[in-house]
């Protein structure tokens, strides 16, 4: 990987009374925080050690500037299609703010010379603290501008990470491509992407479930029928997650079903040597049954982290009555590499990846 230092736009946190209110406004409303003050620019480049410490767990990576060139020669890979509405909200956003707010989370195989690093430099003076009370996590960042370590990530990256997976940031990694694309000749450069990278071990990757508006258009008696074709179908009292592969919770009004594909539907093709729920499901429910043709940009389905648990996915289901939610099983992280390792990509919306980035903590500027 090609990384480099660059000049961080980071809170005033003297200015912030409440990190919670404060960052939660931060996507939409961070130009007017900006031209009043609220950030400060560090006066030369360097590398930024992020810790995230919540729910009970503790984990450590590096924040960088990621040349455009490394999504050309295919050392970062991504595993999800984009959503069409979304990419063009990014690009607007970012053209707004002259900056992206938010790294790509990026994830990588663990290398212990990158830990040992990252535990040195937090022995030393930290750069910036922040407590989120609603959520009990912690965010703290170590900058790194000593030239000799500087150099010593680089070469790390450089031989012992040859491939980084994004694990969040789909969009905002195509809007910094497009960006490059079609303003690199005007005084404006794109060239680079803000980016967090941490390794697998440091990441957990969650389920993405899907809420979908339907029941005006298909009545669930008619839904249910059609559904058992495709699946063996048990009702259940307790409401749960998946406990495995091809098995789906479909939450409809107070009921609740596990769903367990039919074997003729996830035998593997020369074409899918992974089989995923989530391309099942929209293939032969969303596109079949419910005639929704692309999920990109249909704005029936509703895309819920699993990180919500059961209540918060009820209570998006309930905001309304025509909706009907499906629970999928996480995809792998070996699943995960071989989708990206071969070009191919998941469905939009298909991994949630924790512990999240904030935006506006740590920003980078267009130059």
């Amino acid at each position: 990987m090609r990384i480099k230092p660059f000049k961080a736009l980071f809170p005033d946190m003297d200015l912030v009374p409440s990190a919670d209110s404060f960052f939660a406004v931060m996507k939409f409303e961070f130009p007017q925080y900006l031209k009043n003050s609220f950030f400060k620019l560090t006066s030369e480049p360097g590398y930024y050690i992020y810790q995230i410490k919540q729910r009970g767990q503790i984990c450590t990576g590096i924040v960088a500037s990621t040349s455009v060139k490394d999504i050309y020669d295919h050392k970062i890979l991504k595993h999800e299609n984009t959503i069409a509405k979304k990419e063009q909200q990014m690009v607007d956003l970012a053209l707004q703010r002259h900056a992206m707010i938010k790294p790509v989370l990026l994830a990588h195989k663990h290398s212990k010379k990158l830990e040992a690093i990252y535990t040195e430099v937090k022995s030393g003076k930290l750069f910036l603290s922040i407590n989120f009370e609603e959520e009990e996590s912690e965010h703290k960042l170590w900058i790194v501008k000593n030239k000799n370590t500087i150099q010593k990530l680089n070469d790390i990256f450089k031989a012992d990470v040859p491939v980084a997976y994004i694990a969040d940031g789909h969009h905002r990694v195509s809007t910094g491509i497009l960006l490059n694309a079609t303003r690199k000749n005007t005084q404006t450069q794109f060239g680079d992407i803000l980016s967090i990278y941490f390794s697998f071990k440091n990441l957990q990757i969650y389920d993405y479930n899907r809420v979908v508006s339907i029941l005006k258009e298909i009545s669930s008696v008619k839904l249910m029928a059609k559904l058992s074709k495709l699946f063996h179908i048990k009702s259940i009292k307790n409401i749960r997650k998946p406990k495995e592969k091809y098995e789906i919770t479909m939450m409809m009004g107070e009921e609740a079903y596990t769903l367990k594909w039919k074997k003729k539907y996830i035998t593997a093709t020369t074409s899918d040597e992974v089989i995923l729920d989530a391309r099942l499901l929209n293939k032969f429910v969303f596109d079949k049954i419910m005639k929704i043709k692309n999920v990109r940009t249909d704005n029936r389905i509703r895309y819920i982290g699993g990180v919500e648990g059961i209540e918060g996915i009820k209570s998006r289901m309930f905001k309304d009555d025509y909706s009907v939610a499906f629970l999928l099983f996480p995809v792998s992280e070996k699943e995960l590499k071989q989708i990206a390792d071969k070009g191919y990509t998941l469905p939009p919306k298909s991994t949630w990846f924790e512990p999240r980035i904030k935006n506006a903590i740590i920003s980078q500027l267009f130059e």
